[in-house]
């Protein structure tokens, strides 16, 4: 009698076995096998790199909105090319969107675009090599435009680069680096990154200046 319940058994378990086992082999032929792994860690880099920046030839005659959505996706494509670390890219980016945007009538496109990618950029200075030295050139091509900002907004007026600048020149030692800095936005009556005037600013380094003379 035990024999026969086993036979049964048998019977039973048998066919559910090869039906699984069938299963699993269909999909194991159902999936693509990997193509061969031959090209080099370059082409995977430039496989996976943000595709230039394609700017309207008529940038600086769109209307305000559309300026502001085109500005808008640029930074989408400056965050990718920031998270890549090219540093290289990031330049040509920059002075292509300024070649392609008018420095009076977009003054705020561009102080906005040059201060977003520096504050971004700094804050991965620890992972990018050399992200300092560029955000000091960022620093320097929103500075030169100063003028033109001010034109279009009200004083005393919050600026970012400035404040940056004058952080990474003291850092560097270069303390009358950092006072010049200061001394130029208190021309402008421009706010530093703490929302106070330049001059407190520019007092701390002058009292670090004495410091060390001493």
């Amino acid at each position: 009698m035990e024999w026969l319940v086993l036979v049964i058994v048998l019977l039973i378990a048998i066919p559910i076995a090869y039906q699984k086992w069938a299963e699993k082999q269909e999909e194991k032929n159902c999936k693509p096998s990997a193509p061969p792994r031959s090209e080099s860690i370059k082409e995977i880099v430039q496989a996976n790199a943000p595709k230039p920046i394609e700017y309207p030839d008529n940038i600086s005659q769109l209307k305000k909105q559309q300026a502001w959505d085109a500005y808008t996706e640029i930074i989408k494509v400056f965050d990718k090319l920031i998270q890549a670390g090219g540093l290289e890219s990031i330049e040509i980016e920059v002075r292509k969107y300024l070649g392609k945007t008018d420095a009076k009538r977009d003054a705020m496109p561009q102080h906005l675009l040059l201060g977003y990618v520096t504050d971004t950029l700094y804050k991965k200075r620890d992972e990018i090599p050399l992200a300092v030295d560029m955000c000091l050139m960022l620093c320097d091509l929103d500075i030169k435009n100063t003028e033109n900002l001010l034109n279009t907004e009200k004083s005393p007026f919050y600026m970012y680069t400035p404040s940056r600048k004058a952080i990474i020149l003291e850092k560097r030692g270069d303390i009358d680096g950092a006072i010049a800095v200061c001394d130029q936005a208190i021309k402008w009556n421009l706010l530093d990154e703490s929302n106070k005037s330049f001059a407190f600013r520019r007092d701390r380094l002058q009292k670090r200046l004495e410091k060390l003379a001493k």
